[in-house]
């Protein structure tokens, strides 16, 4: 009968004394059957469960479970385990949001500076300044602007004026200003 495992499950019954009945819980029981060195036997029992969720269903806590029980250390893989999955979903969801969040801040940072400045300031690397003889400077005034900015989304209004300032190139360019 060495290493021989047995699986229990309470079902409801009328208690003698009392005569009410005793609805059985959701519980599993594993038992073990041991030869004792006197040539008797005894007989083992504990919960089934592989983790907190399935103690608690049943009504048990992690002090139901033997001391020197395997048990105890199958249950509190399952819970490492457990926690190490919802930890790497954690990092890939917050992976996934840096990453957007990285485009978009390369999107904005190409659209501000011409791309050998962007991608030197992305490396690390210092810009060196560039003289230009001749260039022109264009100071505007859109009326309305912070009225514009609390109606409409930020991309919209980033839309507007790189359109506005487009038009504008084009026309400096068009007239050599």
């Amino acid at each position: 009968l060495a290493d021989q495992k047995f699986f229990l499950s309470p079902v409801p019954f009328d208690d003698e004394k009392t005569g009410a009945r005793i609805e059985a819980h959701d519980v599993k029981f594993k038992g073990n059957l041991i030869k004792t060195s006197n040539g008797g036997a005894m007989f083992v029992l504990s919960p089934d469960a592989d983790n907190i969720t399935e103690l608690t269903r049943m009504g048990l806590t992690m002090s139901d479970l033997p001391l020197h029980s395997f048990q105890r250390d199958v249950v509190f893989l399952g819970e490492h385990i457990a926690s190490e999955v919802r930890t790497a979903h954690k990092l890939d969801r917050l992976s996934k949001k840096l990453d957007r969040e990285k485009t978009l801040s390369n999107t904005l940072l190409e659209s501000m500076l011409p791309g050998t400045v962007a991608e030197k300031l992305r490396r690390g690397e210092t810009v060196e300044p560039l003289l230009y003889e001749n260039v022109t400077l264009f100071f505007s005034d859109v009326v309305g602007f912070t009225s514009i900015c609390d109606a409409v989304e930020p991309w919209d209004v980033i839309d507007m004026l790189n359109k506005l300032y487009t038009v504008m190139d084009h026309l400096a360019s068009k007239f050599n200003l």
